[in-house]
């Protein structure tokens, strides 16, 4: 039951700090063996020079770092909830709380949490994008530190957010000021006593003395040197799938959209990652995930997903607040175990969404990419038995992904509509796509069996393969020299067609259809055509 309470209490804890946006450095070597919740560790008694006024109390050293805890405080060590030994305590977190006696006490009693990223990490300053009613402060000096801050709101709870970066090192602390059972100030001698007195251990002290070694000293080399992953710290691309849905989910079963993501490796193997797809952005993205990268049987290790903020920026859920969305899982990204393993560099991530709100309104996610520039022809190619569908295709690859590749761009853009655009002008400035003959008679659509020959399949193709987003469909069916054959569509707002020389042999073109009834061009596909 400790253990699960220290979990518990950890998680909540990594909400109300930088929503994971860099990490904590591992330790230089093993921590200390920590006492129970209800025991101090004192080494000094005496209140930091740069302490506001005499502040009595006793200095914790909670393994990479050190502080005061002031008389009528606490200290609250925390288990290492991702190392394999249940006893391990985290050397870089610390919850120092006033008027706690228990660990359940940390759920309503004020308290300062203190985090350290030592040589080798990067802990990121904290976004405030993760906040509510935030208020920026002034830099805030206590002893020998120099704090950037803000005011926020965090999951209901108020809070003071501070970041220092000293190079070598980093310090963040949270200060929940006002609780169900308490309130505290950032002014408060005691509190302010806290925060000046946070110092490097001497284990700490040791690493950052060898912080000019070699390259790979320090801890976790071998684990490092053991898995490449660097391999995840990349621009991907791809597509994503809804399935099984229920409630206002319903009609997008199956639905499949392109894909594009960002994945960031910090140096503590801890990981970001930012998805968005035709529908969102870069900045507004449709999910924001975050890891654990681990050695595995693959040389790139495994990713373990522990949260998942779907909709962070209130797309498609039906207006539910961003804070709400927050959802803790356990995911493992296995590039050599998944239906996809088959194909290179492919992974597959896969989870269940539903609504904090309505539990009614639910699908499954299946994610599929490919680092940015990879081929995806084996897949195309390839054996697709025991994948989720036949066709495992991102449906723009041959169009927005082959086009954006060919201009020589390194990483996905911004958004699907930024993409179109600079497709669109680079066609343009190459002087247009070709235009077909004369208009044909637009009675001959309804019900057209779309039938050419395949000498004219094979002509066009390339044509067909570089069309603009503005070309019509009249343009397309002059240039075929008949109407194609209407193919139900699942899409909203689209209409698909298709030019065949047999069932097996045809391009089909997917256009936009827009409210004046006009269609233009949005994607080419095609089947046994060589």
């Amino acid at each position: 039951m400790k253990k699960l309470t220290s979990i518990l209490l950890a998680l909540c804890l990594l909400l109300a700090l930088a929503a994971c946006g860099g990490g904590n450095a591992p330790a230089a070597t093993q921590a200390p063996s920590a006492p129970d919740a209800g025991e101090t560790v004192s080494s000094a008694a005496a209140a930091p020079s740069g302490a506001s006024g005499a502040v009595a109390g006793e200095t914790y050293d909670a393994g990479n770092f050190k502080a005061l805890v002031p008389s009528g405080w606490k200290a609250f060590p925390q288990h290492d909830v991702f190392n394999d030994d249940p006893n391990a305590m985290n050397p870089n977190l610390l919850q120092i709380s006033k008027g706690a006696s228990t660990d359940l006490d940390l759920f309503s009693k004020p308290c300062v949490t203190i985090t350290y990223n030592g040589p080798g990490g990067t802990l990121m300053a904290p976004s405030k994008d993760f906040y509510d009613d935030v208020e920026d402060m002034a830099d805030l000096t206590t002893g020998d530190h120099t704090w950037s801050a803000f005011r926020c709101d965090s999951f209901g709870q108020k809070m003071v957010i501070l970041f220092e970066d000293l190079g070598e090192i980093q310090y963040q602390a949270a200060v929940a000021y006002e609780t169900s059972d308490g309130k505290i100030d950032i002014n408060d001698a005691d509190v302010q006593a806290i925060l000046a007195s946070i110092a490097p251990s001497s284990a700490a002290d040791a690493a950052l003395a060898a912080a000019g070694g070699e390259s790979g000293d320090g801890p976790n080399a071998a684990e490092t040197a053991a898995a490449n992953y660097d391999w995840w710290n990349d621009y991907w691309y791809g597509w994503w799938c809804i399935c099984d849905s229920t409630g206002i989910y319903e009609p997008a079963n199956k639905i499949a959209w392109d894909a594009y993501a960002k994945i960031d490796v910090y140096p503590d193997n801890t990981a970001n990652i930012r998805l968005w797809d035709t529908g969102t952005s870069e900045d507004t993205p449709l999910l924001f995930a975050y890891a654990d990268l681990k050695a595995g049987t693959a040389e790139q290790g495994v990713m373990a997903i522990n949260r998942v903020d779907f909709f962070p920026y209130d797309k498609w859920n039906n207006g539910t607040a961003a804070a709400e969305m927050d959802e803790h899982v356990d995911i493992t990204v296995d590039p050599a175990d998944s239906t996809v393993s088959r194909f290179a560099d492919m992974i597959e991530i896969t989870g269940r969404y539903a609504d904090p709100n309505n539990s009614a309104d639910a699908f499954d996610y299946y994610i599929f990419l490919k680092p940015w520039g990879a081929e995806w022809e084996d897949v195309r190619n390839g054996d697709t038995t025991g994948c989720l569908f036949n066709d495992m295709m991102p449906l723009y690859y041959d169009n927005w992904y082959k086009s954006l590749l060919a201009l020589n761009y390194t990483h996905p853009v911004s958004s699907f509509e930024e993409g179109i655009r600079i497709i669109n002008e680079a066609i343009e400035s190459a002087s247009g796509s070709e235009s077909g003959g004369g208009a044909l008679d637009p009675a001959g659509k309804e019900g057209a069996d779309g039938k050419v020959d395949m000498a004219t399949l094979q002509e066009l193709l390339p044509w067909a393969k570089k069309l603009s987003y503005d070309t019509t469909y009249d343009e397309i069916a002059a240039k075929f020299g008949a109407h194609g054959k209407s193919v139900e569509s699942l899409f909203e707002g689209k209409s698909i067609y298709r030019w065949l020389a047999t069932d097996k042999d045809y391009i089909q073109i997917t256009f936009d259809l827009h409210e004046d009834g006009s269609e233009t061009w949005n994607v080419t596909q095609w089947n046994g055509i060589q």
